[in-house]
């Protein structure tokens, strides 16, 4: 009987201490990459914040060693993107963890324009709302109210 706990927890102890396999939380899921608009809040050197369109909050997104950039037809680098630019992307969802950018497209000229207006009319519809809301409550205070 002592035997047979000292198996199993010396097989249960080398099933613990199995080394990880890391390239499996690398690896994306075969999904087909969504194409999204929206304007850089901010880029660090493995993360970057994305105002999209239609969204309150910049949604956050990991890069990978596959990540491509480009700016017109050519790719440049991950140190090109800057906050403030308006760019197209895709993204795909990780096995264990958050969405992660495959490809990010600088836009330049009139796309550029209609993003940024885009992203800048619903991000001031979404403050006149919130601003309205705080605006009609109504507080009372003392007696009987």
């Amino acid at each position: 009987m002592l035997r047979t706990i000292a198996i199993a927890l010396a097989l249960l102890l080398a099933l613990g201490c199995a080394p990880r396999r890391p390239a499996m939380s690398e690896r994306l899921t075969y999904e087909k990459p969504q194409a999204e608009v929206g304007v850089v809040q901010w880029v660090e050197s493995r993360r970057i914040a994305i105002l999209v369109v239609g969204a309150e909050t910049p949604r956050r997104y990991l890069r990978t060693q596959e990540t491509r950039v480009f700016l017109g037809d050519q790719e440049v680098s991950w140190a090109e993107l800057r906050a403030d630019q308006a760019v197209r992307f895709q993204s795909v969802r990780g096995p264990f963890s958050p969405d992660r950018v495959t490809v990010v497209e600088i836009l330049q000229g009139e796309e550029e324009a209609t993003v940024r207006r885009h992203v800048l009319a619903d991000g001031e519809r979404s403050e006149r709302i919130r601003w309205t809301y705080r605006r009609n409550l109504h507080v009372s205070v003392g007696r009987g109210s």
